[in-house]
C-alpha cells in the first residue's frame, strides 16, 4: 500500500543555529553534504550580487562558507521577496530565500501571508533537492520583523504549517517521507524558549 503525505508538517526544534552552534548547546553540529541550510537573505544583497555588509544569520553563513558573491543562478531565480533558490557550495547546500521585510507590512495578516509565501518557496525547493535534511531558521526575524518581533514565534509556526498545506500532494509526500528531515534551528537560549512554547 502507498502511504499518503502527512496532513501536518513534521519537524524538530533544535537549540543551535543552522551552522550547528548555539548559546544553549554543548558541542558543535556542523551541517554535512546531505544538508541544506536556509539563508534568509536581504533582496538588495541578492540583486547587487555581493554579500558584503550582510549581518545577522546571513552574515554568519556567508563568512563560514566563504560566500562573497551570489551565484548567477541564484540571482536569476530570485527576483522578488519570498522567492527561493538552492545552490550547492563546497561543504553543504544553501537555500537562499529573499526574506520579506515585515517592517513594511501594514497588518499582521499581511505579514503572515508574506512569511507563508517564503516558507512555501523554501519547501518547494527542498522537496525537489537531493538533500535529506533541511535546517531552517526563522525567516524575517531580527531587523526584518519590525513591530511583529514578539509575535514572530507564533507567526513562524503558523506560516510553516500553512505553507506545507499549500504544497502539492506529491511535494507533501516527499517532505513527510523517511528520506526527508526538517529542523527549525534556534541559536539563542531565550529565543529557543519562546519557540518551544508555540511549536
Amino acid at each position: 500500500t502507498t502511504v499518503g503525505p502527512s496532513s501536518t508538517l513534521q519537524f524538530g526544534l533544535k537549540p543551535y543555529g543552522v551552522l550547528g552552534t548555539g548559546q544553549s548547546s554543548a558541542g558543535s553540529h556542523p551541517p554535512g553534504m546531505n544538508t541544506s541550510i536556509l539563508d534568509p537573505a536581504g533582496l538588495q544583497f541578492i540583486r547587487r550580487g555581493s554579500t558584503s555588509g550582510a549581518g545577522g544569520a546571513s552574515g554568519a553563513i556567508y563568512k563560514e562558507l566563504g560566500i562573497q558573491q551570489f551565484p548567477q543562478e541564484v540571482q536569476q531565480s530570485i527576483r522578488a521577496e519570498t522567492q527561493a533558490a538552492r545552490f550547492q557550495y563546497k561543504t553543504c547546500a544553501v537555500i537562499h530565500v529573499a526574506a520579506p521585510d515585515l517592517t513594511t507590512a501594514p497588518s499582521q495578516s499581511d505579514a503572515l501571508a508574506r512569511l507563508t509565501s517564503a516558507y512555501f518557496h523554501v519547501f518547494k525547493v527542498f522537496a525537489a533537492s537531493p538533500e535529506s535534511e533541511l535546517r531552517l531558521l526563522p525567516i524575517s526575524g531580527g531587523i526584518f520583523s519590525g513591530r511583529y518581533s514578539s509575535d514572530t514565534p507564533s507567526m513562524t509556526n503558523q506560516a510553516m504549517k500553512s505553507a506545507y498545506s499549500n504544497l502539492s500532494p506529491e511535494e507533501q509526500q516527499k517532505l513527510s517521507s523517511k528520506d526527508k528531515h526538517i529542523e527549525m534551528c534556534i541559536w539563542g537560549t531565550t529565543e529557543f524558549q519562546s519557540y518551544s512554547q508555540v511549536m
